[in-house]
C-alpha cells in the first residue's frame, strides 16, 4: 500500500483499509498486465516466417515509436480543431437567428 508510518495505519478506518488494498491489488493487477504484454511482444518479435527468416527484419517494422508519438500528437489538434468549429457553427447560427429575428 505504499504506506509505512505506523500512526497513519492505526488512523486507517476499516472502509479506507480495504479501499487502499483494493487499489494496491488493482495496480499490481496492472503490472502483471503490463508484464503479459511484454511477453507477448517478445514472441511477436521472434516470431518467423515458414522459411526461417523473421516477421519482423527491423525494431521499427515491428514497432513505429515515431507514427504512433504522431497519431496521439494528431488527436490533440484533432480535438482542437473540432473545438473551435464548434465555437464557430455555435456564432454562425446565433447570428443567424440574430438575422432572422431583424436585429442585425
Amino acid at each position: 500500500m505504499g504506506i509505512d508510518d505506523f500512526l497513519t495505519i492505526n488512523r486507517m478506518t476499516i472502509p479506507e483499509f480495504e479501499l487502499r488494498m483494493k487499489a494496491a491489488e488493482l495496480k499490481q493487477l496492472d503490472r502483471i498486465h503490463e508484464l503479459h504484454i511484454l511477453a507477448w511482444a517478445i514472441n511477436q518479435a521472434r516470431a518467423t516466417k515458414r522459411n526461417g527468416r523473421p516477421v519482423f527484419r527491423t525494431f521499427r517494422s515491428f514497432f513505429d515509436f515515431e507514427k504512433q508519438e504522431k497519431k496521439i500528437l494528431e488527436y490533440g489538434k484533432k480535438s482542437e480543431l473540432l473545438s473551435r468549429y464548434i465555437q464557430r457553427k455555435k456564432e454562425y447560427m446565433s447570428r443567424r437567428e440574430a438575422e432572422k429575428r431583424g436585429e442585425l
